[in-house]
């Protein structure tokens, strides 16, 4: 398993929805989708 797998794997991507899609020396390139609707809405 390569680090991208190990780091996709985890659970704060998997419930983020974040792909890690290049890992290099001292840094990482991830991809993280935003869309208009809020996730959790506070207050009623």
């Amino acid at each position: 398993m390569g680090l991208e797998d190990l780091i996709n794997s985890m659970p704060f991507a998997e419930l983020l929805g974040i792909e890690v899609t290049e890992v290099a020396d001292g840094h990482a390139r991830a991809h993280l989708p935003v869309d208009d609707q809020p996730a959790v809405e506070f207050g009623g």
